[in-house]
């Protein structure tokens, strides 16, 4: 009896074809760096030896060694290591995120073939994190990273190299195979190269970053103090003074979340902290401000000094770290409309520059 499977389909050649792509471009790229530069020919055979003379003193006469001084002794300059990659991922549609490690507080540039695409300034732990739109291209390029040092001009450039394949010519394959019928293009391969080598990395599909927020810090008309804040999921909020949970806040479908804390908070500096969690208590997100929690009297008399204030005027204690530009950009949407703030509170500002933890401004509408 004859066998009666049906034939097997031909295997794509998608992985061959991105892949060879790949490395044809990052062998040409790299034996470009390689040639030696036209005239670069040694020239230690056409350089005459010279002999210095030596006067010589008195055989029996020791001559004393030179006495330097300190200040004169070249220092050797603190080496900076250059910023790494650690995770690389670009989707069909053009999301990437770029993920590595830098010097704490430097700004990160990513550059797209030796231009600039996108910054971010690198964490207090060294490490670093941004998403970018990068639209796809029927030719290979390359991303670097440029990091610029906190205080400094200095511009230290990333030894490694992310290689990408052209991301067209990888989608026309794969509709020639009948594959990617949902959308024709496909995620382009990657490679990176350091030291020498040439590595292969993953492409696997990019998450969303999870992010929560303290917007504002404000007392009612009780006195009473009100957080609100923003978040991506659709959990809850823990908050947290000085590391002791005091309240939990639901976040809405808005993606915001308001939360009162308790008045018996004696008055101080605090650090003030919120977790999002998920329905299953898993922490996703986490945001930390210091908190300056004002004396109850001082509070009791703004409020009494505003009686006659307009509906919608709330209270705000400035916070360490609040400047007037971004209570204006969160009350109003726009920074530059701090000039009402500042018009609101002109018996306590001298500078618009400068407030001062603790103070206490009526914030109208």
């Amino acid at each position: 009896m004859q066998d009666q499977s049906p034939p097997q389909q031909p295997k794509s050649p998608l992985p061959i074809i991105g892949f060879s792509v790949l490395l044809v471009f990052v062998a040409l790229f790299l034996g470009r760096e390689m040639l030696p530069e036209q005239g670069d020919i040694e020239q230690d055979t056409l350089v005459p030896e010279v002999i210095s003379e030596t006067v010589l003193g008195p055989a029996n006469e020791e001559t004393p060694d030179p006495i330097i001084p300190q200040e004169s002794i070249p220092q050797e300059a603190e080496v900076v290591p250059p910023p790494t990659f650690d995770i690389v991922r670009i989707q069909p549609e053009g999301n990437t995120l770029i993920a590595g490690q830098g010097i704490p507080g430097a700004r990160m540039r990513i550059l797209l073939d030796g231009e600039p695409v996108g910054d971010v300034i690198v964490t207090p732990s060294g490490t670093f994190a941004i998403v970018l739109q990068l639209a796809p291209s029927d030719e290979p390029r390359t991303i670097t990273l440029a990091m610029e040092p906190e205080g400094t001009s200095d511009v230290i450039v990333s030894e490694s190299t992310i290689f990408v394949a052209p991301t067209t010519i990888i989608a026309e394959a794969a509709e020639e195979t009948n594959e990617g019928q949902n959308g024709g293009a496909t995620a382009p391969a990657i490679a990176l190269s350091a030291d020498n080598l040439v590595t292969v990395l993953p492409n696997d599909p990019i998450e969303a970053p999870r992010e929560v927020s303290i917007n504002s810090v404000t007392y009612d008309e009780t006195g009473s103090i009100n957080l609100s804040g923003s978040a991506s999921g659709d959990g809850s909020v823990q908050i947290y003074l000085d590391n002791a949970p005091i309240g939990l806040a639901s976040v809405t479908e808005e993606g915001n979340w308001y939360a009162e804390l308790p008045n018996d908070i004696d008055t101080g500096l605090y650090q003030l902290r919120v977790d999002e969690v998920t329905p299953d208590g898993s922490v996703v997100a986490r945001a930390e401000i210091p908190f300056q929690r004002e004396a109850p009297d001082t509070v009791d008399k703004t409020l009494s000094n505003l009686g006659g204030r307009e509906s919608g005027t709330e209270v705000r204690v400035v916070q360490p770290g609040t400047t007037l530009w971004a209570i204006a950009r969160e009350r109003y949407g726009q920074g530059r409309l701090y000039v009402k703030v500042f018009d609101a509170n002109r018996d306590q500002i001298r500078d618009p520059d400068l407030i001062y933890p603790g103070q206490v401004f009526q914030i109208p509408q």
